[in-house]
Order: structure tokens, then sequence, then C-alpha cells
């Protein structure tokens, strides 16, 4: 059974990347992006809220006291760009389980959650396994073997950018987004770096009988797509 998480943030670009981050990683996520909207939820039912602070109609810090009013064990985790000590301490005081500040890392997030309910730890990525014509791609022994049956190996960041882009297939991915998920906002990597891994991708999608490319959409980012898909 999967954990239920509430996310509560006000932002668009960020609210999507993390829902769909925390789906992939196997929670059951819903998303609001303002307090009417997360009162649409039963609240109840999440074993996990992720706040923002500033949002568009009120304040997170009082959404978050009057659903621990409501259920004191409930496990809220704030996360938001506000690093003032004063307001950290408010939010833990009323008795929030933890207290994130943007920006932040994906796998940190992932790690709070993990420390948040040590009896079951939630793995940082989904072992699977995929297969396109002869060409196969195992995430959980981070290997690859292309159309001629040649093994080649992946390192961590290689898995987790080709895993994204076959999980997003038919949708364009920004390069930003990439860097965000996988380099961190405090990275700055150019976009020649992200493209020398599309080039090693294509090395191996080239192998698989036209059934996937990797597309490269000018000036915004990349698109994997499969055999009769759009």
């Amino acid at each position: 059974m999967k954990n239920k998480i509430l996310l509560v943030e006000d932002e668009q670009n960020l609210g999507k990347t993390l829902s769909e981050y925390l789906n992939e990683q196997g929670f059951d996520c819903s998303w609001a992006d303002s307090i009417s909207k997360a009162k649409s939820f039963n609240l109840s039912s999440f074993q996990f809220v992720i706040l923002d602070i500033g949002l568009p109609d009120g304040s997170g810090l009082d959404l978050g006291r009057e659903i621990l009013e409501s259920n004191a064990n409930q496990k809220i985790l704030f996360l938001s760009a506000q690093n003032s000590p004063d307001i950290k301490l408010e939010g833990l005081e009323m008795g929030a389980s933890d207290y994130m500040t943007k920006p932040f890392r994906l796998k940190e997030l992932i790690l709070r959650l993990n420390k948040l309910n040590p009896i079951q730890n939630f793995p940082l990525s989904s072992a699977e396994e995929y297969t396109f014509n002869r060409l196969n791609f195992n995430t959980s022994s981070f290997e690859v073997t292309d159309g001629n049956g040649e093994k080649a190996t992946l390192s961590k960041k290689e898995k987790d950018i080709l895993e994204h882009l076959i999980k997003k297939s038919g949708q364009v991915v920004p390069r930003d987004e990439l860097i965000d998920l996988f380099w961190g906002k405090d990275s700055f990597p150019s976009n020649r770096t992200v493209d020398n891994y599309i080039v090693k991708f294509r090395k191996w999608t080239d192998t698989s009988n036209g059934e996937i490319e990797i597309q490269n959409i000018r000036g915004v980012g990349y698109k994997f797509l499969e055999k009769g898909k759009k």
C-alpha cells in the first residue's frame, strides 16, 4: 500500500515536478496549489503533508496548525523559501515533524521522509526494467544491453536521467528541469554538459531498430519517443 502525501505548493513548476517525482518514488501524491484546494481533500487520509508557507490565500503555518489541532499525530514537513529562524521555530514548536528550506535536493527530501517513518523506509528509486526490441535498460543493475548485445554500466546520474526521460515518454523535458533534478539549483552545468549525456544515450537508442529515439527540441530540451507514439 502506498503512503499518501498531500503537497501544498503554489509555485506551478515546482509543484508539478515535485508531485511527479514523489509518485515515481512510490508515493501516492496529491497536489494542491492553495489552502482552499488543500481543504477540499480529506486531510486525515494522508500520512504526510508537505506544506509551503507563503500561499496565495493564507499562511501555511495557519493551515499546519489547523491540521495538527485535528490530528496531533499528523506528520507535517514545511518546505519554504523563508529561512527565518523565528518562522522555522514557530513551525517546529506547533508540532511539525521537519522544516526544509528552498532550494533543496530531491534526494534529501526522500531521506527526510524516511526519517519520519523509520519502520518503512521508501526507496530512492524503484527497480524497473525497460525493453525496446533487443535494447534493455535495467535500473536495479545499472546496466544497458544495446541492440547488438553489448553491455554498459551506467553511473547513478546516467541511470536517473535516462529513467526520467523514459517515464516522461512523449513529453518535452526541458534542460532546466534535468539540471534542477539531477544537479541541483546550486550547480551550474552548461547546456553542453546535459547534451553530452543525451549523445551517449543515443548511441544505445540508435540500436533499437527504430523502436525509440530521443529528439532534440531546439532551445527547450528533449523528448523520448517510442515507435507508434507521439
